[in-house]
């Protein structure tokens, strides 16, 4: 899945560059409407806690994660819905 991630991301985010490529007011090293600074901080931040997140993750046992996810798509899906209420 994360190879099909990779693929759908590259055009979506090239499309993201051209499509806000001429508005007016754009953050500090932003390119259309992708912020460089933004990618670099959310990349470096990734690449250095993947490896945590996958230790914790092998460290609980199934259930427990599972859990944990459930109830991380919970608050999630809480947020979402009161954002349009």
């Amino acid at each position: 899945s994360a190879g099909f991630g990779l693929i759908i991301a590259i055009p979506a985010t090239l499309g993201y560059v051209i499509g806000g490529w001429d508005v007016v007011g754009r953050p500090y090293a932003s390119f259309g409407y992708v912020n460089a600074l933004g990618f670099i901080i959310v990349a470096v931040t990734t690449v250095l806690t993947a490896p945590l997140g996958s230790r914790v993750a092998h460290a609980l046992k199934p259930q427990t994660l599972r859990l944990l996810f459930s109830g991380f798509l919970f608050v999630t899906a809480a947020r979402m819905l009161t954002a349009f209420l």
